[in-house]
């Protein structure tokens, strides 16, 4: 395939509640809901949690080039997202059981002996941060015509999508000149992703020292490392 500088654009219809995602991620995930080259026999698939190793480094059937880095680490050329905000506030989003259905499963004299305070039945009031968003942007290496046709199968981004969140209302990928092509990790020396410590002997501009992952899953236990993060 061919890797070409290029623009990804993502304008939504709904706010973003959490953080704006990596476009690796949301691309890996991509693969793993449609098992694209077989991928879900890589891991758990959508279920893998942090309990699980990971019998993977990174998705060849993804449409973005990958970095190979001098101190032996990979990751995806795609750039941190750049959020067009306009406002931003936090909503709160309550949980609780629904004991009238538990009543037609559960005996009434069980229902009190239910945990209340951890687990399923617990309650919570939990605070998400939720921004209007003109448009989320990522610099990135990749294949455009392969980058078009799998973003047209994602609807949504970032968190409580199923309450409505993170609609997409449209993608754009436009492609860019070769004076361009390392936007997506360093751009006017302004670092546009997180990168490996040992990448630069000093900060770059815009970045701090972080303990994180370069490459999806980004919450994995086994992703972990000292990276340098844009701040």
């Amino acid at each position: 395939m061919t890797r070409t500088p290029c623009l990804i654009k993502a304008w939504l219809a709904s706010p973003l509640a959490g953080e704006a995602p990596m476009l690796d991620a949301i691309l890996e995930r991509h693969a793993f809901i449609h098992n694209i080259d077989g991928c879900t026999a890589l891991s758990a698939g959508r279920q893998l949690n942090s309990h699980d190793p990971l019998t993977y480094d990174m998705l060849d059937c993804v449409p973005l080039a990958q970095q190979l880095f001098a101190c032996g680490e990979k990751c995806y050329c795609v750039s941190s997202p750049i959020v067009d905000g306009v406002c931003e506030t936090t909503e709160h989003f309550v949980r609780r059981a629904d004991y009238a259905t538990l009543k037609s499963r559960i005996k009434p004299t069980e229902i009190a002996k239910l945990r209340q305070n951890t687990g399923p039945y617990a309650p919570s009031f939990e605070p998400h941060r939720v921004r209007t968003v003109r448009a989320i942007a990522w610099y990135a290496r990749g294949d455009v015509q392969a980058l078009k046709d799998w973003l047209s199968h994602i609807g949504h981004i970032g968190g409580k999508t199923a309450a409505g969140y993170g609609v997409v209302d449209r993608w754009g990928v436009e492609e860019l000149g070769a004076s361009v092509s390392d936007a997506w990790y360093l751009h006017d020396g302004v670092l546009m992703r997180p990168v490996p410590l040992d990448v630069f002997g000093e900060a770059p501009k815009g970045a701090k020292p972080y303990f994180g992952a370069i490459k999806p899953p980004y919450w994995h236990p086994m992703r972990q490392m000292e990276i340098w993060k844009p701040c």
